[in-house]
């Protein structure tokens, strides 16, 4: 997969996911953010880059980050509270939310201008049996990568979800793969009663494991078009393709309601409810840890996390300054992380970034 080679501004290159790839540096330029007003849903966070980016370089107001796994939650945050130590963002601008997108409080939703989503979109049918079996084999993999025989699958999932959102609502930008077909994204949308416009077309090369299919759909004229396939005149090896990635607005409706995101925990004290967070935190990602079977180096990397988390929350306690051990060295941090440090409410799934 295409990588994001500047990627390393915005995220730590110490990851348990892959780095960011050419899909998220082009969704997070071609988002349509409205500096200092727009205020960003980002579903399926990962480590978080779409939504610091829009931070960062784009200016929007504010982002809530939401992943379903516990790690991009946790990666997402740690990301961020970088960026908060070194002044590029504002610790009341951002907000995060660990569960399924269709479980979000509607509340939440309607509290933003803008959603945004980069799905899982692997289409099963176009890929040879050994490289799916690999990516099944896998279980971060093939939850988190596949998107059904058409690649639409979780796509399908959002158009109904957001379908169903009541009015007023916010619009959607979501980015898929031309090789997905136009025809069938745009069926896919209208079937929901939606509508959608293409932003911008950007032209990628096809990945080699789809060649074969691309050949077959590039022989057929219609295809070809809907597909939006061009040879690439310069693939290693010979005879690869070009695609477009689309990045597509969805347009939702309506006058937003004002964040208020840190009202639900403003009663408890800061220090408290952090400590509170890290203890759940540290016990479920324990929890976690011990069933994982996964790469040596995502185990040591999980390991680390776990213990810089125990460390925090001791640090929390104690308000002393802590040193957080990592894989590469040691970060010294000021208790006064604390002030903006994971605050979890457990009942509601969310943590907010607010000052003491």
């Amino acid at each position: 997969m295409l990588q994001w080679p500047e990627a390393g501004k915005y995220v730590s290159p110490i990851s348990v996911f892959d780095p960011p790839s050419l899909f998220a540096k082009i969704l997070s330029e071609t988002v349509p953010i409205e500096p200092g007003k727009t205020r960003l849903l980002d579903i399926g966070c990962g480590t978080g880059i779409v939504g610091i980016y829009c931070l960062i370089e784009s200016k929007a107001e504010f982002v809530t980050f939401n992943d379903i796994q516990d790690a991009a939650i946790l990666e997402t945050h740690s990301n961020v509270a970088t960026h908060i130590q070194r002044g590029a963002i504002n610790e009341r601008s951002v907000a995060g939310i660990k569960c399924p997108f269709n479980e979000i409080s509607p509340d939440i939703v309607a509290r933003h201008d803008l959603i945004v989503f980069n799905p899982p979109q692997l289409p099963t049918n176009f890929v040879n049996e050994d490289y799916l079996k690999k990516t099944q084999d896998d279980d971060s993999m093939s939850r988190f990568r596949l998107g059904g025989p058409n690649g639409l699958a979780i796509a399908e999932k959002f158009f109904d979800w957001f379908a169903a959102l009541n009015d007023p609502k916010p619009d959607a930008v979501i980015m898929l793969s031309s090789f997905l077909g136009e025809a069938e994204i745009k069926m896919a949308i209208e079937k929901r009663r939606l509508e959608c416009d293409i932003l911008k077309a950007t032209p990628v090369p096809l990945r080699a494991i789809f060649n074969h299919q691309a050949n077959i759909l590039f022989n057929d004229e219609k295809q070809r078009a809907n597909r939006m396939l061009e040879k690439d005149p310069i693939s290693d090896p010979p005879g690869g393709f070009v695609k477009k990635l689309l990045t597509i607005r969805i347009p939702g409706s309506g006058i937003k309601t004002p964040p208020n995101h840190a009202s639900s925990t403003a009663a408890d004290p800061p220090m408290q409810t952090a400590v509170v967070g890290f203890n759940e935190a540290v016990e479920k990602f324990q929890g976690n840890l011990a069933g994982l079977a996964q790469s040596s180096f995502a185990q040591q990397y999980l390991k680390g996390a776990l213990d810089n988390m125990e460390t925090g929350r001791l640090a929390v306690q104690e308000k002393v300054k802590f040193a957080i051990p990592t894989v590469f060295g040691t970060l010294v941090a000021s208790a006064a992380i604390a002030s903006f440090a994971l605050r979890v409410c457990l009942k509601k799934k969310t943590w907010v970034f607010s000052g003491a």
